[in-house]
């Protein structure tokens, strides 16, 4: 005869436990300043760096963007992370926040790799660097980090 299993519900929705996090008040305005400065802050970095040369300003640049790139995906896998199970996706989305630590860490390798080839080719043909844009550019960098 049939063999009968007691096994507890599987409850389909997500419920809210109570140690996950709460955003405090502002913090989205804080990201979001985050996020603005730090695209602006690239932009002015490549801009200085590819009209006067500099390969630390584009390195850092290529870092802020990273830092960017990491904020949205962050934010992105945390909002989707909290939908509930749906279709194919029985489980949810909860693991959506490790596929972006992976997808920002394979993007900075990237991103290293083509600085690296930079520099190696910068070491073998030298250009002179104008330091007084690349001053303010870094100025403009610890102000926006600070």
């Amino acid at each position: 005869m049939g063999h009968q299993h007691d096994h507890p519900a599987v409850d389909m929705q997500r419920t809210p436990h109570p140690d996950q996090h709460r955003h405090r008040p502002g913090s989205a305005a804080a990201f979001r300043w985050s996020v603005i400065l730090n695209c602006g802050l690239s932009a002015l970095q490549l801009v200085i760096g590819f009209g006067f040369g500099s390969l630390a300003l584009i390195g850092d640049a290529v870092h802020n963007l990273g830092d960017v790139a990491g904020l949205l995906l962050g934010w992105g896998a945390e909002r989707l992370s909290t939908r509930p199970p749906a279709g194919r996706f029985t489980y949810g989305f909860g693991r959506s926040t490790q596929l972006a630590s992976l997808a920002n860490g394979v993007l900075i390798l990237m991103a290293s790799a083509v600085v690296l080839v930079e520099a190696v080719e910068r070491l073998m043909a030298p250009k002179p660097v104008e330091s007084v844009p690349v001053l303010v550019a870094a100025i403009a960098g610890v102000v926006v980090n600070l």
